[in-house]
């Protein structure tokens, strides 16, 4: 049940005259605690917490001082040695306040209980917290949007934080629990139901922040308005029409407060607290705002810089507002101005009017290119700083792009480098270009004009020996903005012939092709690896055309050989290969002087130049059938030599042959003797015991291409057995026959003979007894 703030009306303490150039908290409503203004000399706060009684406050160095009132008990209301914090939450047990959460600027957080002057136990790991909210639990909420609760009983289940919940903002009062999921809905738990005054409008979305007390609650959307819910009396108000630009919230119940962008301060809700509680006539360069049933305190800076955009683009301009916490006085006030980075300017001081709180000043940019910049503008009153306003400058950003990113050096291609801006600028926009390689030229700047994207100039290229990536980069300040790669080929193409091979004292044509059309008249050398196929030294490609013809002259003395005719383009060399063939001429028919009947020799015909590709086929002729030839022989492929088997007949008397070679009007002759097939030996014991047997060997002058016989006989074949012939195996040169003797009373002398055509062999053979 509210108390009558009628009590406390003749208690409120405010002194605006008393404001030092500094960040501190000020208040008013009931100060009988002491709790509403920051002691003299407690300055440069950056967040406060009160929980009625007690204040605390976390100064920009990270250290907590106090004021108000404490039970005499308690020894150290700050705990000694504490250092490093980000923000201070007091919260309550029982009927007295009597402990507090500390958000560390390391993500830990601490309970210190100033009455048992002890630190109470939190989560085991609870690290990276952003925010902390003290009451019948504690609260925490992490930077990856999780929320941990712990403490007290648990009587309304406000110790169950949903599953899966991602949050960005939390609040509870009561152990009714709120948070604001990542998509800009609410979410509640605990000691709230469906029937509850503080359960979430329907369809409420687009929520950046959450607050709520006693069986009220204030969302703040993304675009700056306020939504309220819960329970009403008879005289509360709603937020005033046109709320808007609100980056803070606060509520007690009965009365509601929003901190504007502009760093004003507006109050709403019951009459009886607006009435009693009204917000001191022009105070401005509010940055935080908490409201109780009885008093409403607020931290201000002694200046604050507000800009009448978020971000602006490099070369924009934008417009900013200087504003202090109370009218100027009858000389006005200055504010000095500065800007974090020298791409964004602002004069160096602005004059606040007499009697006003409040002066514009032109804020003007210069391009850069990069990245995004954070700025801060700040404004300073005699060396005091305050609030600085906050804007991001866009970074300009360029493309460089090609209409064609691949061509041959010197062609007649014609590319283009085209500059698109990331928007269009408000002033020319001027940027130098170079190539990264001389055979590639572009102009020495480039003019996007003011209201347009995009500007084209055209490259110029020359022949490239070699293959090769240029890289066209565009600059700003001597910094690369944008950049593209062509890759430049170098000039090349192919040599044709336009026949596969040339015989010796003909012409054949050559054609060189370019692979792209030249700008200029372009000269190819010519090679050719043969001296026996001459080509030109150089044919020249018109301007504008892509081939030229020319001649390769086969002498009459070439042989057969694979020739490499090249071509050098741009300083690439490419080849393609033609065959000369040599005129066919025999030299020379090889044969031994002579061969035996029945047997096989090698003859050979021999060219005055290797035979071309698939060989060559050489007739043959014999002059007598005594020798056989066969009608051709082939001298292989890049060979000489060709080589043939003449055979002979078996004949009884010597015979001379001639064998003839011919190929086209070339033929070359030889001759050969051919001798009678002979029996050159007769092996065999010249002894042996009668009744025994032997083995004796006929061997014949040559070996014999096909089987002949040889007669065998004796001179007394009554003492011994022969056969009347043998026969000599085809390709063999000798026989073996066994000899059968009879046996005798005393030694027995005979003779054994082989005869082959005109020749006879003997042997004698003593048998004995």
């Amino acid at each position: 049940m509210r108390t009558s703030f009628l009590s406390f009306a003749l208690l409120a303490v405010f002194s605006l005259g008393a404001l030092a150039p500094a960040q501190r908290v000020i208040g008013w409503g009931d100060n009988r605690p002491g709790h509403l203004n920051s002691p003299a000399g407690v300055n440069d706060i950056v967040q406060f917490s009160t929980n009625g009684y007690l204040t605390l406050a976390v100064h920009r160095d990270g250290h907590v001082s106090w004021w108000g009132r404490k039970d005499s008990s308690v020894s150290a209301v700050v705990p000694p040695g504490l250092s490093g914090v980000a923000a201070v939450g007091i919260h309550h047990s029982g009927t007295w306040y009597e402990s507090y959460m500390i958000l560390m600027r390391d993500g830990t957080v601490r309970i210190w209980n100033y009455k048992e002057n002890v630190y109470e136990a939190v989560p085991d790991g609870l690290s990276n917290v952003v925010k902390i909210k003290g009451g019948t639990c504690a609260l925490a909420l992490t930077a990856s949007g999780r929320v941990v609760a712990w403490g007290g009983e648990n009587l309304h289940s406000e110790l169950d934080v949903p599953e899966d919940l991602v949050a960005i903002d939390i609040d509870s009062w009561n152990g009714a629990c709120f948070a604001v999921r990542a998509d800009g809905t609410l979410v509640s738990w605990g000691n709230i139901s469906a029937t509850s005054e503080l359960q979430p409008p329907a369809g409420l979305t687009n929520v950046s922040k959450i607050r709520v007390d006693d069986l009220h609650a204030l969302a703040l959307l993304d675009s700056g308005i306020v939504v309220s819910w819960g329970q009403e009396w008879d005289d509360i108000t709603h937020p005033p029409a046109g709320l808007k630009d609100v980056v803070q919230i606060s509520t007690s119940g009965a009365q509601d407060l929003a901190v504007k962008a502009d760093g004003s301060l507006v109050a709403w809700g019951s009459k009886e607290f607006v009435d009693f509680l009204p917000i001191p006539t022009g105070l401005g360069c509010v940055l935080q705002a908490t409201t109780s049933n009885h008093a409403t305190m607020v931290l201000i800076a002694p200046s604050m810089v507000t800009i009448d955009r978020l971000s602006i683009y490099a070369g924009e301009s934008a417009m900013g507002t200087a504003r202090i916490p109370l009218p100027a006085g009858s000389g006005g006030q200055i504010v000095t101005l500065a800007s974090t980075d020298p791409a964004i300017s602002v004069p160096a001081t602005v004059r606040i009017p007499a009697g006003k709180t409040s002066a514009t000043f032109p804020i003007s940019s210069t391009l850069f290119f990069g990245t995004d910049r954070s700025v801060d503008i700040t404004g300073s009153v005699d060396g005091a700083g305050g609030s600085p306003g906050k804007v991001r400058a866009l970074a300009q950003t360029a493309s460089l792009s090609l209409n064609t990113a691949s061509y041959v050096g010197g062609s007649s291609t014609k590319p283009q480098v085209t500059v698109t801006l990331g928007w269009p600028s408000w002033l020319d926009t001027v940027l130098s270009l170079g190539t990264s390689d001389p055979a590639l030229k572009v102009p020495a700047t480039i003019r996007i004009p003011a209201g347009q994207k995009t500007a084209k100039v055209d490259v110029t290229h020359t022949l490239v020996p070699s293959d090769r990536n240029v890289s066209i980069e565009a600059k700003h300040d001597g910094k690369t903005v944008a950049s593209a790669s062509a890759s430049v080929r170098a000039l090349t193409g192919r040599v044709e012939m336009a026949a596969s091979r040339v015989s010796a004292g003909s012409l054949v044509s050559g054609l060189v092709k370019l692979d792209s059309i030249s700008q200029t008249a372009t000269t190819v050398s010519l090679f050719s690896d043969y001296s026996g196929l001459t080509v030109p030294s150089s044919v020249t490609v018109p301007a504008g055309a892509r081939e030229a013809s020319f001649s390769a002259s086969a002498k009459e003395t070439v042989g057969n050989k694979t020739v490499r005719v090249s071509a050098k383009i741009g300083g690439n060399l490419v080849s393609t290969a033609i065959k000369t063939v040599a005129k066919a001429e025999i030299v020379a028919v090889e044969l031994p002087s002579y061969f035996v009947g029945c047997s096989r020799t090698t003859g050979k015909v021999r060219l005055k130049a290797v035979a071309p590709e698939g060989g060559l086929l050489v007739n043959l002729v014999s002059s007598d059938p005594s020798v056989k030839v066969p009608d051709k022989v082939t001298v292989p492929e890049g060979s000489y030599v060709g080589e043939f088997n003449p055979t002979s007949s078996d004949i009884a008397n010597s015979v001379s042959v001639t064998v003839t070679a011919s190929v086209g009007a070339s033929s070359q002759s030889d001759t050969i003797q051919v001798q009678p097939l002979t029996v050159s030996s007769l092996s065999m014991p010249s002894s042996v015991k009668g009744g025994s047997s032997m083995t004796a060997t006929v061997t014949l002058t040559a070996a014999v291409s096909v089987s002949r016989s040889v007669a065998i006989s004796c001179s007394d074949r009554t003492l011994i057995t022969v056969p009347a012939s043998v026969n000599v195996p085809a390709g063999a040169r000798s026989v073996s026959f066994t000899i059968v003797t009879k046996s005798t009373t005393s030694q027995k002398t005979l003779t054994v003979s082989a005869r082959k055509n005109e020749s006879n062999v003997a042997k004698t053979l003593k048998i004995n007894p």
